[in-house]
């Protein structure tokens, strides 16, 4: 272990830039398999390429304490142990139904819950409505 330390601290940048270089191979490794076991392609309309994807939490609950405290691939490693040991919470969606499946199940945070229609509605008695 000494030996490997030393190492380390006479090589730091090329210690730094294999340790870089490792952690993104893994992490892309963890999602690799984790798209595979979600199905590999949009489970609401069948869009297949990987730049879109998302992993969705069926229930919502992305937010939850326990998830929201990871980041990146710790994040990632633990949605891949909850899908290996059979867990059906999560869903792999496109961009697009992701997004569009928050704003029906109003999970957007922060941002406005009505539809168009809604808010007329709400706004128009206030200032007399048109005839």
């Amino acid at each position: 272990k000494k030996r490997v330390y030393e190492w380390r601290i006479k090589n730091i940048d090329k210690y730094k830039q294999q340790a870089r270089k490792h952690d993104r191979e893994y992490y892309y490794k963890i999602r690799n398999e984790l798209y595979i076991l979600l199905g590999d392609k949009c489970f609401k309309c069948g869009f297949a390429d990987r730049r879109a994807f998302q992993i969705d939490h069926i229930k919502g609950g992305g937010n939850s304490r326990k998830i929201r405290n990871r980041k990146g691939q710790g994040r990632t490693r633990h949605m891949l142990e909850h899908v290996r040991n059979g867990s059906k919470d999560y869903q792999l969606l496109c961009a697009n139904c992701n997004v569009i499946k928050k704003w029906e199940n109003y999970e957007i945070k922060g941002h406005i819950k009505k539809t168009r229609e809604e808010f007329i509605a709400g706004v128009l008695p206030k200032i007399g409505g048109f005839p």
